[in-house]
């Protein structure tokens, strides 16, 4: 118990030196300048697009989060970044602060928003297409909110992508093309997506790439509007004709979640 008070104790310590007194406005706060993310999750009631918020500035623990106040009507959205949230306990890895924040369906998002950082207004406007998410910045806009990306590629309904890792001495695009053709027995279809950001990968030359894949391995994605059981299914039997080999497979559905390990 004294151990985690002390704990408590020092976090407050480390973050009152970010939020001490100054006579320079711009070290008043715990934090100067954030970054931000925007992508799509499918929920039942269909496509809702998500806000992540991080600071530029790391701390001691990674576990911070960021306090907002957010008023929306039905034409514009205000969102006030206002503090750092400090947690009971501490991972202690550094790390920003972040928050994620769902903004709702897709179909009835508003379009214009103001975000405030530190005081600093940024008016800016989120254009939704049908192949792609766009961010137009406003006026005015300050220099203390940064985009990941200025324009994201919407991943059409029924996408699967993944990879696979294959660890034999040969025949490994031989154990890959057998992979696939498992797949498309089970009911995947091949489809061709428009090079650009999807946010979970890339696509470039009409091929998936993904930036955090250090290993050497063979991506692909297609479509599939069956139970994921079948493509679970179909892998298992594969394995068992390649049992002999070392080959690990991650498989992902439209909203990024994992369902193959």
């Amino acid at each position: 118990m004294i151990r985690q008070l002390l704990s408590v104790f020092t976090l407050s310590l480390i973050l009152s030196g970010f939020l001490s007194c100054s006579r320079d406005d711009e070290k008043d706060t715990a934090f100067k300048y954030i970054d931000l993310e925007y992508f799509e999750t499918f929920t039942q009631e269909g496509r809702a697009i998500n806000f992540h918020f991080s600071t530029v500035e790391t701390y001691p623990c990674s576990n911070f989060t960021l306090r907002m106040v957010i008023n929306s009507s039905s034409q514009h959205t205000d969102i006030q970044i206002t503090d750092i949230e400090v947690p009971d306990v501490c991972i202690t890895t550094m790390g920003p602060a972040t928050h994620n924040l769902m903004l709702g369906s897709t179909n009835d998002l508003n379009d214009s928003f103001t975000l405030w950082v530190n005081n600093k207004r940024h008016e800016f406007k989120v254009i939704v297409e049908d192949e792609r998410i766009t961010i137009e910045k406003g006026s005015p806009f300050e220099n203390h909110l940064f985009f990941a990306f200025d324009s994201l590629m919407r991943i059409p309904q029924g996408t699967v992508w993944g990879y696979a890792i294959i660890d034999p001495e040969r025949n490994k695009q031989e154990i890959f093309n057998a992979l696939l053709e498992a797949f498309y027995e089970a009911g995947a279809q091949q489809v061709v997506l428009p090079d650009g950001n999807y946010y979970y990968f890339r696509i470039k030359d009409e091929k998936i790439v993904f930036g955090n894949v250090k290993q050497q391995s063979y991506p692909f994605y297609f479509s599939f509007d069956g139970p994921f059981e079948l493509l679970i299914e179909a892998y298992d039997e594969f394995l068992k004709k390649y049992e002999q080999h070392d080959i690990q497979l991650r498989l992902f559905n439209t909203s990024g979640e994992r369902f193959v390990m």
